[in-house]
């Protein structure tokens, strides 16, 4: 009989004395990857600056946009989306509640996370709106909470979301100029 392999669950408390950059996925410690690539950054600032803009022009200021910042999902999972749109207090440190909307740029890395495992976890964690942005192919894929389930919408330009009552905005997919 084969020896029975021990794999250690870790918890947030070990996550906060970890160096480097990881992510806490079910107890499972994951290394972050390498940092994002300049185009990937560049459209997630982009992103993250036009909802921010339209916050501050809706005159919400029960909430803010953060990015790259871990959202502690439960004792044994902590995430760091790309961007997050939150309601509330600005927290020290982590997030702590569902973010009512996340915004992921999809990098080769990171891709089919994404597209699977993030979207079940958030679709789980009651997160209303995820907005995965495809800087290859310069497209939105959007899927919004209704009835406790993801609908995938389609996602023609500009992206009306509405974040909460009186609280609505655009998205438009962020291109660079052609030299």
């Amino acid at each position: 009989m084969p020896a029975i392999k021990y794999q250690p669950r870790y918890t947030v408390n070990d996550y906060r004395q970890w160096e480097g950059a990881w992510k806490l996925w079910d107890g499972a410690a994951v290394a972050m990857s390498l940092s994002p690539f300049g185009r990937h950054q560049w459209a997630a600032t982009r992103i993250a600056a036009s909802i921010s803009i339209q916050l501050e022009a809706q005159g919400c200021d029960d909430c803010f946009v953060l990015m790259e910042t871990d959202w502690v999902v439960n004792d044994h999972t902590v995430v760091r989306p790309d961007i997050s749109f939150c309601r509330g207090t600005i927290p020290e440190r982590f997030i702590e509640n569902s973010p009512t909307l996340i915004v992921e740029v999809l990098s080769d890395t990171t891709a089919e996370k994404d597209r699977i495992s993030k979207r079940s976890l958030y679709k789980s964690e009651g997160v209303a709106h995820y907005v995965i942005f495809d800087t290859a192919r310069e497209r939105f894929q959007v899927d919004s909470r209704a009835n406790d389930v993801f609908i995938n919408q389609p996602a023609s330009e500009p992206i009306q979301i509405e974040l909460h009552d009186g609280c609505r905005i655009e998205l438009t997919v962020p291109r660079l100029k052609k030299p």
